[in-house]
């Protein structure tokens, strides 16, 4: 988050969804709230700094509890290592892949990529309709990423070493469970959920834990989506009602939530108050009590105006 604040990122322009976003080395990015042109996205599949700044500029989230104070009196250099060892974490069981897609977009006729999340083996058909493309087709496997050296290096210096099948993007996911004091190897998260990050074209990490795919949900689902999804959740909160996904809602439920979705998604001062809300108080795998700050009464009064009680 420190990073995503420094004063030479910045945000140029915006225009049909993606922002131009100047970088820390003066190269210009397309940055959506699910994807960015920059490297570090493209090969962790993990929001980056430059999708937390169009976040945070547009008070989706606040960032000031997260800003790290500067350690002005660093450990010495030459301080002992702890004895590492291996974290004896469980693998999910279904795993993701990114493809790099070429096929032609059915609007233009014109040859098109598009980056398709996947399960790990699934049929290059499965793949090539996911796109959303048409032949002729041309599919390549994005390759994952092992950890760096600077991962490794502090990994082993806090006294932990990652398994040996672990990515780039899992090696983040550890090294911020121990610097927030988490467990290291949390349960697995259920397949149920990891195979609904994957219809919705979102990388989860094979060592993601339940936690993380509830955070990795609510990043990269559109404005649209989140303000949904949270008039959801305020409905099931006033009304003692359970469901987890938009979908599990019943149609009439559905579009009440999207209608207010559709007044309120560009609503500054709902954003400012819904960026309070993070994916621990709205998780996926389930509902629990809400805290009343702004966003909760506008969704609340409009939710009383339009729903008919049982």
């Amino acid at each position: 988050m420190n990073r995503a604040m420094a004063p030479n990122i910045r945000v140029l322009s915006f225009k049909d969804g993606v922002f131009d976003v100047l970088g820390t080395s003066g190269q210009v990015y397309k940055t959506t709230f699910s994807d960015c042109t920059c490297e570090d996205f493209c090969r962790r599949g993990l929001p980056c700094k430059h999708m937390y700044r169009i976040a945070i500029d547009n008070h989706l989230i606040d960032p000031k509890p997260f800003l790290k104070k500067i350690n002005r009196n660093p450990e010495p250099a030459d301080k002992p290592l702890v004895k590492p060892e291996v974290i004896r974490a469980k693998k999910n069981e279904i795993t993701c892949e990114f493809y790099s897609v070429t096929g032609k977009n059915p609007e233009t006729n014109h040859m098109k990529t598009v980056k398709v999340v996947a399960a790990a083996g699934s049929p290059a058909e499965k793949v090539q309709k996911k796109s959303g493309l048409l032949p002729p087709y041309e599919i390549n496997a994005e390759p994952i990423y092992p950890p760096t050296e600077n991962q490794i290096s502090y990994a082993q210096k806090v006294g932990i070493i990652f398994p040996d099948d672990a990515s780039k993007s899992d090696a983040s996911l550890f090294l911020d469970r121990f610097e927030k004091g988490k467990p290291l190897a949390p349960s697995s998260a259920p397949k149920k959920y990891i195979t609904y990050l994957i219809d919705k074209n979102i990388y989860v990490p094979a060592y993601a834990c339940m936690e993380d795919v509830s955070e990795l949900y609510y990043i990269y689902i559109s404005d649209f989506e989140r303000t949904a999804f949270f008039c959801m959740r305020v409905w099931c909160d006033i009304y003692n009602q359970r469901c987890l996904f938009l979908e599990d809602a019943a149609q009439s439920e559905r579009n009440m939530f999207y209608t207010f979705a559709e007044h309120h998604s560009e609503d500054k001062v709902f954003l400012r108050s819904l960026s309070h809300y993070s994916a621990e108080l709205l998780p996926l795998n389930k509902c629990l009590p809400l805290k009343k700050l702004k966003a909760y009464e506008i969704a609340e009064e409009y939710l009383r105006a339009n729903c008919i009680e049982e």
